[in-house]
């Protein structure tokens, strides 16, 4: 086994792509399976079968090179380098806490949920759907007939339990009614990506706080097919997650900030 091999078959994969307005983002090696066993490193090894797995995505052409442009115009970088949020989130997570075995991570961002699981420490797949904590805000907005940004304080108040008794009870009732839909769409790719084993115990959920933190307790709450329940859940805060890269006390970042000190501490050159 050698590099040229393992290169050869990514480009042999690329070249699947025929759409002309899609740009390769990433093209990474997830695992080397030689006659049946994964190993870390394949290279200088004899083997009868080989399997090599990879994350490969694509983007938007049009996109790509519009934000790009724009880094460079504005930020001055002489390059840009792409990468998907799940495919940083597992690397990160996975090089942080040393996880090398069966784990879920959950990134639960404004516009999307996106789902990744890992098994026996590889990249084994990843989902999304189109609700994140926006949809939450946009249900309270329609239902109450406000505007986003009063909606968006409504929850503020709602979440430090700033409001009267019967005000409490009418938002319970409309985010209790989104609830359930953000955990029908959730329980879906779950079934969807537990294939014939069941989901691993040991799961990360990354949310921005407050009200969101306890949205896993309520689906944990919950059986779903083929998936019995979950026991472990471990919500990501921000704190413990910015103490791995700065030491300043009491800091903290938005998510999508963390998300790109995900990516940083990615592009330092840690490996899967």
């Amino acid at each position: 086994m050698t590099p040229f091999l393992i290169n050869k078959l990514k480009e042999d994969e690329k070249k699947l792509l025929k759409d002309k307005d899609l740009r390769l983002v990433e093209k990474e090696e997830v695992k080397y399976v030689l006659n049946g066993y994964a190993m870390e490193n394949p290279f200088g090894k004899r083997t009868k079968n080989f399997e090599l797995y990879l994350y490969i995505s694509f983007a938007k052409k049009n996109f790509m090179n519009e934000v790009e442009g724009l880094a460079k115009k504005f930020l001055k970088t002489p390059a840009v380098s792409f990468q998907t949020a799940s495919f940083v989130g597992f690397k990160g997570l996975k090089s942080l806490f040393c996880l090398k075995d069966n784990f879920l991570f959950i990134d639960f961002s404004e516009e999307t949920t996106e789902v990744v699981l890992s098994r026996d420490g590889y990249l084994e797949e990843t989902a999304s759907f189109a609700q994140g904590s926006h949809y939450f805000v946009r249900r309270l907005a329609q239902a109450l007939n406000i505007p986003l940004g009063e909606a968006v304080s409504l929850l503020g108040q709602y979440e430090e339990n700033h409001l009267r008794p019967e005000e409490k009870q009418k938002i319970d009732a409309i985010l209790e009614e989104a609830k359930e839909k953000w955990l029908s769409l959730f329980a879906r790719v779950l079934e969807g990506m537990s294939g014939a084993f069941f989901m691993p115990q040991k799961i990360f959920f990354l949310a921005s706080g407050g009200f969101f933190d306890n949205l896993l307790s309520f689906a944990g709450a919950r059986k779903f097919a083929r998936l019995g329940e979950f026991s472990a859940i471990k919500p990501i805060s921000q704190p413990a997650l910015v103490s791995h890269f700065v030491s300043r006390p009491g800091l903290s970042l938005p998510q999508k900030n963390l998300t790109a000190i995900f990516a940083l501490f990615v592009n330092k050159g840690n490996k899967m």
